[in-house]
């Protein structure tokens, strides 16, 4: 980056300096974020970030790299959003809630309950913490990959930007700046879906994955009627006397 400087003597000096790696530093999110302020649609400024950047960065060597790197360097720096993590810890709190409380409390979600399914330790005791702990566990650290990377995403952007894109626009934006291991978060959670269904439907108990880790099965609850019908042929046998 030559610099050209005029001393108090009117003497001219050139200055040469460098960006230690520049490149390195400037991300997908940036050229995405660069493209779309230059008015390029969501679409084209998403196929042209892939076209110039390699693992989520600009590559050194690249022609294309010290246009968008200087497009980069021009843009005025604004404050990232923070919207996103406020708008998402919520939503981890009721998952929180809804998946490990309620199936400890009252041993399922209030699904299962409406089905009469119960979830129980093999040996048929009530599970605890532990358990549904285990239960959500993987379901749990994908969601929360997911989530990570809107939010990170989101934080690429400024307040305004994120505010003045409609509903669809904006999540397309997003997903475009969410980083590279996001998509194999993607897939680790595809695979995690399908193994569970592999694996309920070769066993007899039909167990899921999840089951299996956390040492828990589901049962079908006996309705109330049949519950009132069991005590009540309990007691009349206790009352009936010996011959």
């Amino acid at each position: 980056m030559p610099l050209e400087l005029r001393a108090s003597g009117h003497a001219r000096v050139l200055v040469t300096a460098d960006v230690r790696s520049f490149f390195d530093n400037v991300d997908h999110r940036a050229v995405f974020r660069t493209l779309r302020e230059f008015g390029y649609s969501t679409e084209v400024a998403r196929l042209l970030t892939k076209l110039t950047t390699r693992n989520g960065l600009l590559p050194q060597g690249a022609p294309t790299s010290g246009v968008i790197a200087n497009l980069v360097l021009a843009r005025p720096v604004d404050a990232p959003t923070r919207v996103q993590a406020y708008d998402y810890l919520p939503l981890v709190l009721f998952s929180l809630f809804y998946n490990v409380y309620l199936v400890r409390r009252f041993g399922g979600t209030p699904g299962k309950l409406i089905l009469r399914l119960q979830i129980k330790r093999t040996d048929g005791t009530a599970i605890g913490y532990r358990e549904a702990i285990l239960r959500y566990l993987p379901e749990c650290l994908a969601n929360v990959a997911g989530s990570l990377g809107m939010v990170l995403a989101a934080m690429a952007m400024t307040d305004a930007d994120y505010f003045a894109l409609p509903y669809h626009d904006r999540i397309a934006q997003l997903t475009a700046l969410r980083p590279p291991w996001t998509g194999y978060a993607t897939i680790a959670a595809s695979v995690w879906v399908y193994s569970e269904f592999i694996v309920m439907l070769t066993n007899e108990k039909r167990r899921a994955l999840h089951d299996f880790i956390a040492g828990t099965i589901v049962i079908v609850r006996a309705s109330y009627a049949e519950r009132v019908h069991a005590k009540t042929e309990g007691a009349s046998t206790l009352s009936v006397p010996d011959a």
